[in-house]
């Protein structure tokens, strides 16, 4: 028997399929009967795949014993859906728990895979398209061509190149006469007007408004101090 479960020590195996036997249901003599298959089946090579093993035979037992409430017993909705939602969370450790146990059993082993792959004389040497572009040529209207003979008069005209938000070129086409579009100055009455007053709006945080704030704060402190020391006399 211990060596069947891949255990030597008698007090290990005992141990193993007392909590086996102990999981499963039915009357205890037939219980042990159906632990001892149940883990000889899943065939363990040492304790550490023995005491998986257990643990695999008292999930799968959780599991069916759920799901047989749910069927038989008819309970309430709210009992139903919650037994179900156990039973599958105890499903799904007993998949990771044979996942666990090949990749326990496949540690340091080498896998070589071997594939047939049929290669043709035009993959060897392929033969070159025609002006260096692909069989078929693109028939969208690709912007960027300029032997498109169907570009439109707006992507022919030059593009505004400011850069935008992103931190890209914007790709907007220049209003004409004009080296930017409407959105980065281009419009009439846009750009900015010599000596930047154009981007002036409340001027609250220009140099002259700072500067006078100061001056007028500077004041009122000394304003404050001459009335303090007019107090202590």
């Amino acid at each position: 028997m211990a060596k069947a479960l891949g255990v030597d020590e008698p007090w290990l195996l005992d141990l193993l399929l007392n909590q086996a036997a102990a999981c499963m249901p039915g009357e205890p003599a037939r219980a042990a009967s159906v632990a001892i298959a149940a883990v000889q089946s899943v065939g363990p090579r040492d304790g550490v795949e023995a005491m998986r093993a257990v643990q695999m035979v008292a999930t799968h037992a959780a599991a069916m014993k759920m799901l047989q409430r749910a069927a038989l017993d008819q309970p309430s909705f709210e009992i139903y859906d919650s037994i179900v939602n156990r039973a599958t969370k105890l499903l799904r450790t007993y998949t990771a728990q044979i996942e666990a146990l090949k990749r326990y059993r496949s540690a340091g082993e080498q896998r070589v895979v071997v594939q047939h792959v049929t290669v043709t004389a035009e993959q060897v040497n392929p033969v070159p398209s025609p002006r260096g572009r692909g069989m078929s040529r693109n028939r969208r209207n690709n912007p960027m061509d300029p032997e498109n003979p169907k570009l439109s008069r707006l992507n022919r005209a030059p593009r505004c190149l400011a850069r935008n938000r992103r931190g890209t070129p914007c790709q907007s086409p220049a209003v004409k006469g004009r080296k930017r579009c409407h959105i980065h100055g281009g419009a009439d009455g846009g750009g900015a007007l010599p000596g930047n007053r154009n981007a002036l709006k409340h001027g609250r945080y220009s140099a002259e408004a700072i500067a006078q704030r100061r001056a007028v704060a500077a004041l009122l402190r000394a304003c404050r101090d001459q009335l303090d020391s007019m107090r202590d006399l």
